[in-house]
């Protein structure tokens, strides 16, 4: 009986891993071109967002939100909110090693702002705003960093 449960988790493991999918995007256009070559503007605001990453790590502590990875392909979402009437400033500091990326604040599902790639201290500030607000990083291989202050 013993052998027979082993078996069969072995199985069910076997099978669960055999349907993962795992979505990569390769880097197509060089080291030193970090705009995204497959990913469109219709994926990154899509309501429907994947990625598959490799050493990843995200960290909240008050106000500030740190996020990296050793290679990322897909859309996350980084940080999201509702705001009702109100204002949000939003300070961020990017670097891209390598791959792809585009870093993005929306509200709904309008692209408002394009922060830099590899640059630090971007401020943002969004007055009397309804909506979903969701910082976005859309990657291709992207091996990154980034932090970002919600005041």
């Amino acid at each position: 009986m013993k052998k027979f449960i082993t078996i069969l988790l072995a199985a069910v493991l076997i099978l669960s891993l055999a349907g993962c999918k795992f979505v990569t995007y390769e880097d197509t256009n060089g080291d030193e071109d970090f705009s995204l070559q497959t990913l469109t503007e219709a994926d990154i605001t899509s309501n429907i967002t994947t990625y598959s990453q490799k050493m990843g790590a995200k960290t909240m502590i008050n106000n500030e939100i740190s996020y990296s990875a050793k290679s990322m392909s897909g859309i996350i979402r980084i940080y999201e909110a509702n705001l009702r009437d109100g204002n949000l400033e939003i300070q961020v500091s990017s670097k891209v090693s390598k791959g792809n990326a585009r870093l993005v604040l929306m509200v709904g599902n309008e692209i408002v702002h394009d922060f830099d790639l590899n640059k630090d201290n971007q401020v943002y500030t969004l007055e009397n705003c309804t909506g979903q607000i969701s910082l976005r990083l859309a990657g291709e291989s992207a091996e990154f960093s980034v932090t970002c202050t919600i005041n």
